[in-house]
């Protein structure tokens, strides 16, 4: 007896089956017919969405991709949500066990949402990816503190200022290039202010070279504490001549001077390179924790390569390689709801990331699919 073999969802729209669909079935009722029967081809995960009433819902899952329908998480019920159709409808769905409750605060009353959004959100958006292409900005320059700032303040200037010409509000890149000494300078004098009731201070100092113009640098942090919180600020990144235990002394010196910090109790970590140890020999210095672990797994792991006994190790973690290697350059890492991590040399503890993002994925499907 030969078995009828079962049609994919996508069998069902797009027609590409032997067997004629007489009757065209809505996609919303055929995913709820779907989730009715547990059919396996079905699947949710979390909506990638800052609102905090997305949390209610989870994003529909048909054949390992995702649909245009969200689904409520105390009911049945099911809306579609995309970036044509907005959150409205989401907004007005009313669950019967847990209805969303939308916060009071002074701020909602002092604000009254405008029927026209979704239209100037929508013209927004396409504004914002004629910035992103033209300037060749990254899409996610719009999540960025500094972005919502600039957006906040010219809605303020507009909201005040109404129809006032554009070229009278933005100031020009040589404008802009002045006004940074100025902010430094006003940021720094506010923070040498905050640090003057503190008493002691943790440093971080490390060198390094940017590969494009091979120009060798210094950056020094800073750690404090203050209302029983942990601070932390670079307070500067220099270009160094070398990098020589004289010249590292005498360089954080006149910076830790620059800030009014001399006289602190200081408390220094580095790397354990030689001339770090003797730059501050004089001081409490602490060894970076960091650094001894990666160097612990990079001698670890070198010697395993020359040891017989330790060639299912060394040949795991080659094959892991090669395997999230496939997943980035064929594109299929971006159908995975949970992504595979590569391996990489200055990132810490890769090759136990790596392992356990493959270990993951392995036992929740048993076996990754590569349709």
């Amino acid at each position: 007896m030969s078995s009828k073999k079962q049609k994919t969802i996508h069998q069902y729209f797009s027609g590409n089956t032997s067997e004629s669909i007489e009757t065209k079935t809505d996609e919303k009722q055929l995913l709820l017919s779907l989730m009715q029967s547990n059919d396996p081809m079905i699947g949710f995960k979390e909506v990638n969405s800052k609102m905090d009433y997305m949390k209610l819902f989870k994003r529909i899952i048909r054949d390992d991709l995702e649909t245009d329908y969200v689904k409520c998480n105390n009911c049945p019920v099911i809306i579609k949500y995309n970036a044509k159709t907005g959150t409205n409808s989401v907004k007005r769905h009313k669950c019967s066990e847990t209805p969303v409750q939308p916060i009071e605060s002074i701020e909602r009353h002092l604000y009254r949402p405008s029927k026209s959004e979704a239209t100037f959100k929508s013209d927004l958006t396409d504004v914002l990816v004629l910035f992103i292409a033209r300037d060749m900005r990254p899409i996610n320059i719009i999540n960025g503190q500094g972005f919502r700032l600039l957006a906040e303040k010219l809605i303020e200037i507009g909201s005040k200022n109404p129809n006032i010409p554009l070229d009278n509000v933005l100031p020009t890149d040589r404008t802009v290039s002045n006004h940074i000494k100025l902010m430094y300078e006003k940021i720094k004098e506010k923070l040498i202010k905050t640090l003057e009731n503190i008493e002691s201070i943790g440093i971080t100092c490390d060198h390094w070279t940017q590969d494009i113009v091979k120009t060798s640098y210094i950056t020094l942090t800073i750690q404090y504490i203050i209302n029983c919180q942990i601070k932390s600020r670079v307070l500067a990144t220099i270009k160094t001549t070398d990098k020589t235990a004289i010249t590292t002394k005498t360089e954080v010196k006149n910076i830790l001077n620059d800030f009014n910090l001399s006289e602190k109790t200081k408390f220094f970590t580095t790397d354990n390179g030689s001339a770090m140890i003797l730059a501050f020999s004089d001081e409490k210095w602490i060894s970076c924790s960091a650094h001894n672990l990666n160097l612990l797994h990079k001698n670890s792991f070198k010697d395993l390569k020359t040891k017989c006994e330790a060639n299912n190790i060394t040949q795991t973690l080659k094959l892991c390689k090669q395997l999230v290697r496939y997943f980035k350059q064929s594109g299929i890492q971006n159908k995975l709801e949970t992504k595979l991590k590569q391996s990489i040399s200055i990132r810490w503890d890769s090759k136990y990331l790596m392992l356990e993002s493959v270990q993951k994925k392995l036992y929740r499907n048993k076996t990754i699919s590569f349709k």
